[in-house]
């Protein structure tokens, strides 16, 4: 199964073709798979080959999908098509290391500052000290008991 996984793996962010038990075939970006061998395509386009009634002419018609999950079960081939192409890439980072978290600082962004000048109430006054634990009163509550069921 290891193996099985590794020689996927090597088929992510490749462009490639699926049969389908129905006959259609999906072109896409591979993206993902599971242990089902379900497929995860993006920018994913659908072909059919239809016969037209009256005149028996074979025509194939395209759809654009986008984002798909084709499950595991329905498909019957996979082919590369073309390799990944550069524009998707990805970055150490994305390649399976570490990153580090950092806030997004946007040119023109305004800072958030707590609001100023608003008018003093007494009764709005944070509290100080330690927080009071509140306990549910004990109080019995004697609900209709269903038919049938013998009191405890």
């Amino acid at each position: 199964m290891a193996t099985q996984r590794s020689k996927f793996l090597q088929w992510i962010d490749f462009r490639v073709r699926l049969t389908i038990q129905d006959g259609r075939m999906m072109v896409g970006t591979f993206l993902a798979f599971d242990k089902h061998m379900n497929i995860v395509l993006a920018d994913a386009e659908e072909y059919r080959i239809t016969k037209t009634a009256k005149t028996g002419v074979q025509k194939q018609i395209k759809r654009t999908l986008g984002l798909v999950i084709i499950r595991g079960e329905s498909i019957i081939s996979l082919t590369a098509e073309a390799p990944p192409s550069q524009t998707f890439k990805k970055t150490d980072n994305e390649a399976g290391k570490v990153g580090k978290a950092t806030s997004i600082n946007r040119p023109g962004s305004i800072p958030v500052q707590p609001p100023v000048n608003l008018p003093s109430q007494p009764g709005l006054v944070p509290p100080t000290g330690p927080i009071p634990q509140l306990r549910a009163p004990n109080v019995a509550i004697n609900l209709p008991r269903p038919p049938g069921v013998p009191p405890s």
